[in-house]
């Protein structure tokens, strides 16, 4: 059996297939990457799974948005959007907002407005499901706005941090 997706990857469509090669095992391409995984899912529903020798447990969880997913992996949470759902929604694909990708209660926040960031580096921290779940930056660029403050407690897809893009594209 083979599962094919899209997913929105900033202004890009990362094509996710993944080829069931039974007991346990599956070939995963990302984009042009290939990757053989060992996983199950575990007793508490998570997904542990071992790349080569490196052992991970994952949780995945739907989002409530648009077909979009969670993916809780090593600390950081992830928010992936089907393609087609981020044309809809009138994203920007320029990675200018980071959101909250689930009710929760905002713990702390690493940048002021003014900051330049990096893409990948955490900007804020949000605890739910008694987890803290970190908020990356989705691209470089400026701090502009932040628009919630430590402790307040958010729905899912609040504006956490606004972030100009980088005028040299850095």
């Amino acid at each position: 059996m083979s599962v094919q997706k899209e997913f929105a990857h900033g202004e890009a469509t990362l094509r996710v297939t993944i080829d069931d090669k039974g007991g346990e095992r599956f070939v995963v391409r990302v984009g042009d990457e290939v990757v053989d995984v060992r996983a199950r899912r575990t007793g508490d529903g998570r997904i542990a799974f071992r790349i080569g020798d490196v052992h991970h447990v994952a949780t995945v969880a739907p989002s409530g948005t648009a077909g979009a997913t969670h993916v809780r992996l090593d600390g950081t949470t992830f928010l992936l959007r089907p393609h087609e759902a981020r044309r809809r929604s009138g994203a920007t694909g320029d990675g200018s907002v980071v959101e909250a990708p689930m009710t929760g209660t905002l713990l702390a926040i690493h940048v002021v407005s003014g900051d330049a960031v990096e893409r990948g580096q955490v900007v804020a921290v949000l605890t739910a499901m008694k987890m803290e779940h970190k908020l990356l930056a989705h691209a470089p660029g400026v701090v502009t706005e932040i628009a919630v403050a430590v402790g307040a407690t958010v729905e899912q897809g609040t504006l956490v941090v606004r972030i100009a893009p980088s005028k040299d594209g850095a």
